[in-house]
């Protein structure tokens, strides 16, 4: 190696220092550039949870007040039925407002979890209590969300009339 230093012209010298130089620039910008991408991914991957949040916590009020409307509208309910949408109500407008300040101010990564669950189960003891459903400018309130994987269409038995 000596040997050969030895032998190399000012200007192969100066050359290869260029060569050199240019290498480590290349590498330096690949290295940023896979540092913006993973960025990027990340803050991707949390506005598409944010997102979530704030569909879970627009349906968990749509169901709160579902049942706040049912619960103050006694014409037609049997008193056994109105004491239980009284009972539910409490319940759905804590987890409601659990899903939004998970919305708006989230602790982990996770979407929904068991609030989530239990406002799906409050919604359907509704449903089944009153005979009746939200609806929304697009329907009937789904509480399937685009992003849950596909279900079994012989576990889901939709609502009489539904």
């Amino acid at each position: 190696v000596k040997e050969r230093n030895a032998k190399i012209t000012k200007e192969a010298l100066l050359e290869q220092l260029r060569e050199d130089e240019a290498r480590k620039e290349a590498q330096e910008a690949a290295a940023k550039a896979e540092a913006r991408r993973a960025a990027e991914k990340l803050e991707e991957e949390k506005s598409q949870r944010k997102n979530q949040r704030k569909l879970l916590a627009h349906k968990a009020k749509q169901v709160e007040s579902f049942i706040q409307q049912r619960s103050r509208d006694t014409d037609g309910l049997r008193p056994a039925v109105h004491n239980k949408l009284l009972d539910l109500y409490p319940r759905v407008k804590r987890l409601s407002l659990a899903l939004y300040n998970q919305f708006e101010h989230p602790d982990s990564t996770e979407v929904g979890g068991p609030d989530w669950e239990e406002v799906k189960e409050i919604y359907a003891e509704a449903r089944e209590l009153t005979g009746m459903i939200v609806m929304t400018e697009d329907g009937p309130l789904d509480m399937r969300n685009p992003w849950d994987p596909p279900s079994d269409p012989a576990s889901e038995a939709p609502m009489e009339g539904a």
